[in-house]
C-alpha cells in the first residue's frame, strides 16, 4: 500500500511538472492583462500602453491594459499581488511603488518583497522645476525669493510620494528652504493649472507631462534633474549647473508579478521587454518624451529598488515627511 501511495503521488507530481512545463513552452496561450495602478491619461498609462501595445505584438499575443487607481497605485498593486501566478496578470507601475510604504498611513495590505516579483524596469526619465511663466528667473532666483519669503512660495505634487514630491523635499533639504510646504493634489492636472494661474509656485514634474506647457510658455523650466542636459531643453540647465549639486532625480516605471510566476516565465518577460526596449521604434518613441529605455532585470531591478528604497528613506527622516 506503501508503495502504491506514493508511486501514485510521484505520478501526479511528474505529471504535474509536465504540465507546468508544457505551459510555460505554449506561453502566452491567451491574452495578458497589464494592469496600471493609476489613472487613464497620465504619464504612467501612456508608458504602459505604449509597452503593452509593443510587447504583445513581439509576443503575438494581445496585452490588455486595465486601470485600477487608487491609493497612490496599492488598489492595482495589492489586485496583483493576489492574482494568479501564471504569468497573464502583471504590473505596470512607477516609482511610487516603492515609497508608499514610507509616506502613506494605511499601509498596504500586500508586502513589495514578499507578494510581488520585480520582472524588468523599462524606462526612465528626470523631472523638470517648473515655475509660472511669470515667477523666478532661475532656481538661485527661486530660492532667494523663498528664503525670504517662505510664506509666499508652495511647491505642488500630483501623488503624495511620487517622484515630484519626494524630489522637491530632496530640493528643499539642498536648497536649505525648509519652510516652503509641499501641497498634495489630486492629479497632476490641477496642480499644473495651479501654476498656470500663479496660485502654485512651482513643481518638479516628468518632461512627458511638463513638455507641452514648457514649450507653449505657460510655463518657465529652471533646471532639469538629469546628469547633463536633455536634447529635448537644451536650454534648461542641470541642478548641478544651477548650483546645487546631488539633485539627480529620475521617475522610472517598471513591470511585477505575483512572487508566485515561474522564473522561466520571469525570464522570458524580462527577455521580451528588453527585445522592445531594443527597438528603434520604442527607443525614439521613449526620446521624445524625455524617457531612456532601462532594461535592467532580476537580481539587478532588486538590487535598483533596494538602494531607490534606502534613498527614499532617508528623504523622508531627514524632511521629517509625515504619512498620510
Amino acid at each position: 500500500m506503501k508503495i502504491s501511495a506514493l508511486f501514485k503521488l510521484t505520478i501526479v507530481l511528474v505529471m504535474g511538472l509536465a504540465t507546468l512545463a508544457h505551459s510555460q513552452s505554449n506561453y502566452p496561450a491567451k491574452p495578458i492583462r497589464l494592469i496600471v495602478a493609476y489613472a487613464p491619461g497620465g504619464a504612467v498609462d501612456s508608458v504602459g500602453r505604449k509597452l503593452a501595445l509593443s510587447l504583445g505584438e513581439l509576443l503575438g499575443q494581445q496585452i490588455i491594459v486595465e486601470n485600477r487607481p487608487g491609493v497612490s497605485g496599492n488598489i492595482g498593486s495589492d489586485f496583483v499581488a493576489k492574482s494568479q501566478g501564471d504569468g497573464y496578470t502583471l504590473l505596470f507601475a512607477p516609482s511610487t511603488l516603492i515609497a508608499n510604504p514610507l509616506v502613506i498611513k494605511s499601509k498596504p495590505s500586500f508586502d513589495l518583497k514578499t507578494d510581488l516579483v520585480a520582472i524588468s524596469m523599462v524606462t526612465s526619465g528626470p523631472l523638470l522645476m517648473v515655475v509660472n511663466a511669470s515667477g523666478p528667473a532661475s532656481v538661485q532666483d527661486f530660492v532667494t525669493k523663498a528664503k525670504a519669503n517662505p510664506e509666499k512660495f508652495n511647491f505642488g505634487t500630483g501623488g503624495y510620494g511620487a517622484a515630484g514630491h519626494l524630489s522637491a523635499e530632496y530640493f528643499k533639504l539642498l536648497a536649505g528652504v525648509r519652510g516652503v510646504p509641499v501641497i498634495l493634489y489630486k492629479g497632476t492636472a490641477p496642480a499644473l493649472t495651479d501654476i498656470i494661474g500663479g496660485t502654485l509656485s512651482a513643481m518638479m514634474e516628468p518632461t512627458l507631462s511638463a513638455m507641452q506647457l514648457v514649450r507653449s510658455g505657460k510655463l518657465r523650466a529652471l533646471a532639469i534633474t538629469g546628469a547633463k542636459r536633455d536634447p529635448l531643453f537644451p536650454d534648461v540647465p542641470t541642478f548641478a549647473e544651477a548650483g546645487f549639486q546631488g539633485m539627480e532625480f529620475s521617475t522610472w516605471y517598471g513591470v511585477w508579478g505575483p512572487v508566485t510566476i515561474p522564473v522561466g516565465l520571469q525570464r522570458r518577460l524580462a527577455e521580451g521587454i528588453k527585445t522592445v526596449l531594443d527597438s528603434a521604434d520604442f527607443r525614439n518613441w521613449l526620446a521624445e518624451r524625455g524617457y531612456e529605455p532601462s532594461a535592467i532585470s532580476g537580481a539587478a531591478f532588486a538590487t535598483f529598488l533596494d538602494n531607490e528604497s534606502k534613498r527614499y528613506e532617508r528623504i523622508v527622516k531627514d524632511g521629517n515627511i509625515k504619512p498620510e
